[in-house]
């Protein structure tokens, strides 16, 4: 099998770290945000919270910053305190979400003394999500107060007796009582992967803040399957990129933590993700395998992009020029065009070894127009991005790799069978 050209955010070297100290760089953002907010104006109980959170993890953070970066790359923390971190959200609103799912999180590490003393935090609270522990606790009435050290994780519930309650090490759930209840909302899509899971709780404070024109948010639905349906076909999905793609395959490790249903379509396939949720995408399920490959990689091609975005710009010019698109109703700024081509070259090269290796689901009409499809709005992004983009020296490494990957993978294709549409731009 010929081998593909390699480079930055398109298919990885097996050595290339850039993209996990890029992740790196966002958590010490978003620790930041939870270490310096301004406390000036919240209120007295998130004030004294916060504070006693701080005078904990800093010198935590000094003995342990990785440990503690990890907890606050949780995908129940993360977004929020990106989202805060952007000055997006309301802090009264999100720093109590965020502050009780790193609380559950930390303690998942405490065999390692991350914590030395404890973090009382005395605020309402009705629900901790630890999608580490794979479970939900929920509190009515709310909670009084959370409690966490080194020997675990307590709960004062609403009361009014207030009761404490300790909470088991995940992924056991505590056993239901007035006042808690507890689930499992997490589901594991893949044995070498264990953190990524299908999830049915969400911490993006954004994720019904929806900029394509066709969509209206990202509501949780399972759209009338199971989980275990779910569970199947996107682990026959990430199957197909294991075997096509292994090097990109093995970056999720660092690129993918969640993935949100958001209903069925025997037709049409969407998803989403967002800025501030790095390691989060949306999607629908589709009973067509290649289509949840594809998305798969799109959205978390979208995240990679997405994280670099926070601290190494790849355009000067990706939000002030702006372009029409084939596929949307509306104006694109030039950083669409490049999401575009940044996320369906890979594909591009996912339906290349899968034709290369003489896979069974490349042998029908279908895959052999998708193919070419994909390839020919690709064709047009990239003629777009030639013409107007003014990258800087690390846009110009990732897009000179686009580019090579993408001369490889036009040379290398059969001919496109008739009425491929050739105005297309990548479709997505």
């Amino acid at each position: 099998m010929s081998t593909l050209p390699q480079g930055l955010l398109s298919l990885p070297s097996p050595d290339d770290k850039r993209f996990a100290k890029a992740v790196r760089k966002v958590r010490l953002m978003a620790l930041r945000c939870l270490l310096s907010y301004p406390v000036a104006g919240l209120s007295a109980p998130l004030q004294s919270s916060l504070v006693r959170l701080r005078e904990v993890l800093v010198p935590g953070a000094r003995r342990h910053s990785a440990l503690l970066l990890d907890a606050v790359g949780a995908p129940d923390v993360l977004p929020i305190l990106l989202t805060l971190a952007a000055r997006l959200g309301d802090p009264e609103a999100l720093f109590p979400k965020a502050i009780a799912s790193l609380m559950a999180g930390l303690v998942h590490y405490s065999d390692k003394e991350l914590l030395r003393d404890n973090i009382l935090i005395e605020f309402p609270v009705d629900r901790v999500q630890d999608g580490r522990g794979h479970r939900t606790l929920l509190f009515s009435p709310p909670a009084r107060a959370l409690l966490v050290d080194a020997s675990g994780f307590a709960v004062q519930l609403g009361d009014e007796e207030g009761t404490r309650v300790d909470i088991p090490s995940a992924p056991e759930l505590p056993n239901p009582q007035p006042g808690l209840e507890a689930s499992g909302d997490f589901h594991r899509l893949a044995e070498d992967l264990p953190r990524l899971h299908l999830s049915l709780v969400d911490a993006n404070p954004l994720s019904m803040y929806e900029a394509h024109p066709d969509k209206d948010g990202n509501a949780i639905d399972l759209g009338g399957k199971t989980p275990e349906d779910w569970q199947q076909g996107l682990g026959e999905g990430l199957e197909l990129i294991r075997t096509a793609l292994p090097t990109w395959f093995g970056e999720l490790t660092h690129a993918l933590e969640r993935i949100v249903p958001v209903g069925y379509g025997e037709r049409a396939h969407l998803s989403a993700s967002y800025r501030e949720a790095p390691g989060t995408v949306y999607m629908t399920l589709h009973p067509n395998r290649v289509t949840l490959a594809e998305a798969i990689i799109h959205e978390t091609q979208h995240g990679k992009a997405n994280a670099f975005s926070w601290t190494d710009a790849l355009l000067h010019n990706g939000m002030s020029t702006w372009t029409e698109s084939a596929v949307r109703p509306d104006l694109r700024p030039l950083w669409g065009v490049l999401l575009a081509v940044h996320a369906f070259v890979p594909v591009s090269a996912l339906h290349h070894v899968m034709a290369e290796t003489g896979h069974s689901l490349t042998e029908d009409d279908w895959f052999r127009r998708r193919r070419a499809q994909v390839i020919q709005g690709n064709v047009n992004g990239i003629k777009t991005l030639k013409e107007l983009a003014d990258p800087t020296p690390l846009g110009r490494e990732m897009l000179d790799s686009l580019y090579a990957l993408h001369d490889f993978l036009v040379a290398a294709a059969p001919p496109p069978p008739e009425g491929i549409d050739e105005d297309a731009l990548p479709p997505g």
